[in-house]
């Protein structure tokens, strides 16, 4: 009787824990989803500013072909200012992107964290499948910022095939590691490019926009010169629509709020692969954490890539040996 009773409170106790942990996972997993709807509307909203600005690009590049005249200088500082203003909603944009990414990153690892801890305990069958199913497309092969580590790459010619597949085993969860952080750098030196073109590009309109100023005053003051204070508004040319200053924030993306994501990602890379890529190549990416200049933190980023991209290709090399060895080893003498 007392068994029974035992086992009926134990009932009792473990029905609202299972509850709990399922509506944690669901919870977690909504959060997850809506995290991936925001990243997104963000990505959205960025690819059409970018085709807009490229757009007003080729504007400005098409009026600076044009024979000089009142009206091609007023239409190229209208295009200008425009491009600008657009070049600073992109720069919202883009960080808005990466806002977006890191809390859709941290999304993701929190519903993988409610999923594992539920199928500890989960019974339903078709809960149970759910939830690996979850697991499967929420957990990566390696977790973010865990360092790489080389296993053994010799091939030891009195090894067993037991002993080889677990080598080989081991040098494939390296490439899987390593892969993703070839992928995340090449990634980040293109998003990094992309920042450090945008930055040319403000300076090159600062630079039109004050000479086009500039010159549409002087020539305006001519005509108005040679022929006279009488002559009509029409004929002698309107003054220059003015074009709004542009300040340190509005001419280049502040690097702060544009490239901390990227500043988190190349530390994390330096500690990932601080066992895999060499010596120098490691102090050139730390030191382009400090830098607050995209182009040097994108150089980086891609010679970092190709060391461990040149890393991952002799394991992919020397695993293809082994599993060869393996074959070997397991065929049929004849």
């Amino acid at each position: 009787m007392r068994f029974v009773a035992l086992l009926f409170a134990l009932l009792v106790v473990a029905r609202p824990a299972a509850a709990d942990s399922r509506q944690d996972t669901d919870t977690a997993l909504a959060a997850e989803r809506k995290a991936d709807q925001e990243m997104a509307t963000a990505a959205a909203a960025k690819t059409a500013l970018q085709a807009r600005y490229r757009a007003e690009l080729g504007t400005i590049d098409r009026l600076k072909k044009q024979r000089g005249s009142w009206r091609r200088d007023r239409q190229l500082r209208d295009s200008l200012a425009a491009s600008l203003e657009t070049a600073k909603k992109l720069e919202a944009s883009t960080s808005a992107v990466q806002r977006a990414a890191l809390r859709q990153r941290q999304a993701r690892e929190r519903a993988a964290l409610a999923v594992t801890a539920e199928l500890r305990g989960a019974g339903d069958p078709a809960r149970l499948t759910l939830l690996r199913r979850e697991r499967a497309r929420l957990s990566p092969g390696v977790a973010p910022g865990k360092k790489i580590t080389i296993p053994e790459l010799e091939l030891d010619p009195l090894a067993d095939p037991e002993e080889l597949e677990q080598q080989a085993l081991a040098i494939r969860q390296s490439e899987t590691a390593l892969a993703q952080q070839v992928a995340m750098l090449d990634d980040r030196s293109k998003r990094l490019d992309e920042v450090a073109e945008l930055r040319r590009q403000h300076s090159r309109a600062e630079i039109l926009s004050d000479r086009d100023d500039n010159r549409t005053r002087r020539g305006a003051a001519q005509r108005r010169e040679a022929e006279g204070a009488n002559t009509d508004a029409s004929d002698s040319g309107a003054p220059p629509t003015s074009v709004p200053p542009v300040t340190e924030t509005s001419g280049r993306p502040s690097s702060g709020q544009l490239d901390s994501p990227d500043v988190l990602l190349l530390a994390e890379s330096s500690a990932v692969l601080g066992e895999v890529i060499d010596a120098a190549t490691l102090e050139t990416l730390r030191k382009a954490q400090a830098s607050p200049d995209p182009a040097v933190r994108a150089a980086a980023a891609k010679l970092a890539r190709e060391a461990a991209a040149a890393k991952l290709a002799t394991l992919r090399k020397q695993r293809a040996l082994i599993e060869a060895r393996v074959r070997a080893l397991r065929a049929p003498a004849r």
